[in-house]
């Protein structure tokens, strides 16, 4: 899976501005635990929320990624509390945001509160879910 595409472009400079790295990511499906950048309940909450859609977990510089098919990535997961989900632009008002913000990474990035502590964990995790298929959809969408 390549994922130096066109379409990837913000995530892969922010992911490397991040890491200070230079060359060529590969998304691996497993890391040593000392290098994984994301709590593992967040890593599983973020796998929970696209069960059933044609995507993948990969980790990259240590944070878990989802990735359309296509090889573009439509989110990521960091520390214990952040996430963002790449939405088309009217879906950015529909999203509970997170507090901590979404760290400079901009375009159709937005940061979600991958926990919504204020509302039912049932419709907390119904919500994420249809915000991860509207970015699955989204990621579609930006290359054919």
């Amino acid at each position: 899976m390549r994922l130096s595409i066109d379409a990837n472009d913000t995530i892969v400079t922010w992911i490397r501005e991040l890491d200070r790295q230079s060359g060529w990511m590969r998304p691996r499906r497993r890391i040593p635990i000392e290098r994984l950048r994301c709590h593992p309940d967040l890593c599983d909450r973020l796998e929970s929320i696209a069960e059933g859609l044609p995507a993948r977990l990969r980790y990259v510089a240590g944070l878990p990624v989802l990735i359309h098919p296509n090889s573009v990535i439509f989110a990521i997961a960091g520390g214990t509390s952040w996430a963002a989900l790449r939405l088309p632009e009217h879906a950015h008002s529909a999203v509970a945001r997170s507090t901590w913000g979404r760290r400079g990474l901009e375009d159709d990035w937005v940061d979600v509160d991958p926990w919504l502590t204020e509302v039912p964990a049932r419709e907390g995790l119904s919500r994420l879910k249809g915000w991860c298929h509207a970015a699955c959809e989204h990621a579609r969408a930006l290359r054919k």
